[in-house]
């Protein structure tokens, strides 16, 4: 039996603790899942959002095997590693070909796949290996950026600590270990 997803709103509660990235020092990756240390996940099997914290799947795995104490882990989310106001890191996609899918439609081989007043949105470059790498450029109504991409290197800037903040590729609101 699988465990139930932890609720939407206390991913976003528990990712903004940590300012949308690991907790740990030298880490800070935004590919987050959600580690329950007291209680631990067994035996009451329960989202104690006091009792949980956001960590990438690596440090998930060392606090399930006991690296740090539930102090130590308080302490990571009253002190987390990030203190910036962006949120960044690498897309691993890396494909020689993709279809893409929109509005009934559909795309391949295209270099652009969206573009509006004669600006790339939605665009593919392709490494010295010709493989494709996603480029996006979304902007606010003034032209401020909200979330770029070049070359599958991606940052979120603007209101980090915004509840609409969009969970980054890869991130997952399913549990494991403790």
């Amino acid at each position: 039996m699988s465990r139930p997803a932890v609720p939407a709103e206390i991913m976003r509660r528990l990712r903004r603790e940590v300012n949308w990235g690991c907790p740990v020092e030298s880490c800070g990756s935004p590919y987050l899942t959600y580690h329950h240390f007291d209680p631990p996940w067994e035996p009451e099997h329960r989202h104690n959002e006091p009792g949980m914290i956001a960590q990438c799947h690596t440090h998930h795995t060392q606090a399930d095997g006991g690296t740090w104490t539930p102090d130590q882990l308080r302490q990571m989310k009253a002190h987390p590693f990030l203190a910036g106001a962006a949120v960044k890191d690498k897309l691993n996609w890396l494909r020689m070909h993709t279809i893409l899918a929109a509005g009934g439609g559909y795309c391949f081989g295209a270099e652009t796949f969206v573009e509006a007043s004669g600006q790339q949105i939605v665009w593919f470059t392709r490494d010295s290996d010709g493989r494709m790498l996603l480029n996006v450029d979304l902007r606010d109504a003034a032209g401020a950026p909200l979330f770029t991409m070049i070359d599958n290197d991606w940052i979120v800037a603007g209101d980090v600590g915004s509840s609409n903040l969009p969970l980054p590729p890869g991130s997952s609101g399913r549990v494991h270990g403790g």
